[in-house]
């Protein structure tokens, strides 16, 4: 049976949440002095689930009185 990762098994490699991100809550700097190549691969990244940060949600529809008549 296939282990499933928390987010999926295809994560894309951004350094906002790799493990060796130094500085998480600004511009990310890494550890081991890497930076993303020109086809978007990073040789050392490190998927770190406890860095990402979820999507704001969108806004609730507003209903008026109306919609709730028969």
């Amino acid at each position: 049976m296939a282990k499933h990762k928390l987010f999926g098994n295809h994560i894309d490699p951004n350094c906002a949440y790799c493990g060796y991100n130094h500085t998480p809550d600004s511009t990310p700097t890494c550890r081991m002095k890497k930076s993303m190549g020109d086809d978007g691969r990073c040789p050392s990244f490190s998927y770190n689930p406890l860095l990402r940060k979820p999507q704001n949600l969108p806004p609730l529809q507003r209903f008026d009185e109306e919609d709730f008549k028969l």
